[in-house]
Order: C-alpha cells, then sequence, then structure tokens
C-alpha cells in the first residue's frame, strides 16, 4: 500500500515537473540561466519580464534603437543592476527577440518596441570608428546615380578587421572587408588618415545622424577610386549629367588637398575637355608630375598622350580583366 501511495506521489511529481519544463521550453526560458540568476538572489521570471523591459526601454528612450553596453551602463545602475545582473538581462533580452546583436557590445533594438527598419547607413556606422558613408552608396545619396547599390559602402582610415576574417572565413570578392549583420552587407574601403576628408553630417532617421561624403568628396572618389566605380568612364558621364550641381572651387581645393598626381591629372584632362575656367585649370596644372598617367588603369596603356596633362587617353582601349597595377590610397 506504501510502496502504491509512493509511486503515485513519485508519478505526479515527475509530471509536474515535466509540465513545467515544457512551459518554461515553450517560452524560451533558459533554466540554466534562471538557476544561475537564481544563485545570485535574484527573481528569474520577474526580473527578466520586468525589469528586462523596464531596463530596455530606458534606454531606448534616451540612445534609439542602436545602443551599446556603455548607453546602458548608466542607467542600469540608476535601476540598481549590477554589471552581472547588466549582461544576464541582455542576454535574456536577446535569446527572446527585444534586441539583436550587431557587433560585441552594440545592439539593435526589435519589435515590438521598435517594429521599423533601421537605416542601413545607420548600421554601418555603428560597426566603426571613424567612418564616413560613401563611393556608391554616398553617390546614390546625392542623388547622383539612379542605380541602387547592393550594399552600403563606407571609408575608414582604419584597417577594418569583420568577424568572418578573425575566423579565417571572410568572403572578399573585391579585395576589401566586407561585413554582414542584420541582414546588411557594409563594405570597407581604407583611405589614409591624410585623405579623410570632404564629409558631412546627415540625419538619416530622427535617431540617428552618419557622416557621409558630401557632393564634391564623393565625385573626387570617382576619379581615385576607379576600381569601385568601374572605369573612369562612369566619371564622365557622371560629371557630363550631374556637373552643373558640383561646385567645382571645393573639387579642385580637394583635388589638390589629396595630393595624389594621377588624381589631379585626370581631373584636370576632365575639367578642360568641359571647358572648366581657366584660373582653376591652371591650378591643376601647375602640379608638378614627372611620369605619364593613363585615364582609365583598369584598361590597356594604348591612346593619345596629352602633354599638357600627362595622360593617356586610353577610354577605347581593351579593359583589362582583374586588379591594376596601380595603387589606391
Amino acid at each position: 500500500m506504501l510502496r502504491k501511495f509512493g509511486c503515485g506521489i513519485l508519478t505526479k511529481h515527475i509530471l509536474r515537473y515535466l509540465c513545467i519544463m515544457g512551459f518554461v521550453n515553450l517560452l524560451g526560458i533558459n533554466y540554466r540561466s534562471i538557476l544561475c540568476r537564481k544563485a545570485v538572489g535574484l527573481a528569474p521570471d520577474k526580473y527578466s519580464q520586468t525589469q528586462g523591459t523596464k531596463l530596455l526601454e530606458s534606454i531606448f528612450e534616451r540612445a534609439g534603437p542602436i545602443f551599446s553596453i556603455v548607453d546602458a551602463r548608466p542607467i542600469a545602475a540608476e535601476q540598481r543592476l549590477s554589471a552581472q545582473d547588466l549582461r544576464w538581462t541582455l542576454h535574456s533580452l536577446s535569446r527572446s527577440g527585444w534586441i539583436e546583436r550587431i557587433k560585441r557590445g552594440v545592439y539593435a533594438v526589435r519589435s515590438p518596441l521598435f517594429p521599423e527598419e533601421l537605416h542601413p547607413f545607420a548600421v554601418a556606422s555603428a560597426l566603426v570608428e571613424p567612418i564616413a558613408i560613401s563611393h556608391w552608396s554616398a553617390l546614390a545619396h546625392h542623388g547622383l546615380t539612379t542605380q541602387i547599390p547592393p550594399m552600403v559602402q563606407a571609408t575608414s582610415p582604419k584597417r577594418v578587421v569583420t568577424p568572418e576574417m578573425r575566423e579565417g572565413a571572410a568572403e572578399r570578392p573585391r579585395g576589401r572587408a566586407v561585413w554582414r549583420t542584420l541582414g546588411i552587407e557594409i563594405e570597407f574601403i581604407y583611405v589614409e588618415k591624410k585623405r579623410f576628408f570632404g564629409i558631412e553630417q546627415e540625419w538619416v532617421s530622427r535617431w540617428h545622424r552618419v557622416s557621409i561624403t558630401d557632393r564634391e568628396r564623393t565625385f573626387l572618389d570617382m576619379v581615385a577610386r576607379q576600381d569601385v566605380f568601374g572605369g573612369f568612364q562612369a566619371a564622365v558621364e557622371v560629371f557630363e549629367q550631374f556637373g552643373d550641381t558640383i561646385d567645382v572651387d571645393q573639387l579642385v581645393d580637394y583635388a589638390l588637398r589629396y595630393d595624389m598626381g594621377s588624381v589631379i591629372k585626370r581631373l584636370g584632362w576632365l575639367l578642360a575637355e568641359t571647358e572648366s575656367s581657366e584660373d582653376l585649370l591652371e591650378q591643376l596644372e601647375a602640379y608638378p608630375v614627372s611620369s605619364y598617367y593613363s585615364l582609365d588603369p583598369g584598361r590597356v596603356r594604348s591612346g593619345q598622350s596629352d602633354s599638357r596633362w600627362h595622360v593617356i587617353n586610353n577610354l577605347a582601349a581593351e579593359v583589362i580583366y582583374g586588379d591594376s597595377a596601380e595603387s589606391y590610397s
């Protein structure tokens, strides 16, 4: 009788345990985390469901939908949460889908608190510092092309190392670092620190103000980084169509500050072809160089030489497949 009674109690407890664990798994709650939280004296369910969302709401109000653990620390302290509490809370919020990690220590707030799509430029700007949205992305932003870039392109004087690169599994189809996060691809283009200029601040959402190359610097990049834009002809076509929206005085100042003979002479040739001011052309012409440059380094070095601009007009020459020998930075 006692044995029967004991088995009945045991069966009852087993069924109760299985029901509880099924409910826990259904909610996506990590019971190991709950046990660990219990060990430090916190009520797990109430903490994760109430304190966690309370903290996230406060972070969202102050920092917006993209925040770092540095942003979260003073808010956590105000709510009497320790550094360990903060880590557990962010881990719990991430597992339950309230936030999503952009990179280590940086998070994006998700639905239902923030159901909107984050601007890709804001996501890119959260990855690296300093950074400026540039090249095709800036060209499209300024309305200088109708093409929609398939990825965000950004310039930085920092050598970017992506998580995939650390793991030795990075795909670099153009020899440049590509970072994938939140379903967005960001391609980073290195530039020397002295050439990291011509940048303005623009709001892309009510939360996010990002750095982006201005019109003149974006066009200069078309001349300086033909490997990104597919050749010199792209710069010629953009200037023919949108040249009246570009401040040529500023463009010439940027070219001289860029301080690279090949860029200055190619730009001089292009401006001369469009009958720009002789005063501006003389500034570019006076820059000393000792060699001739192909207008398009991605084509065979064959064509008519221009002694004024020290260039070889090879725009009609055959395209060279693969990387050209010219150094870009």
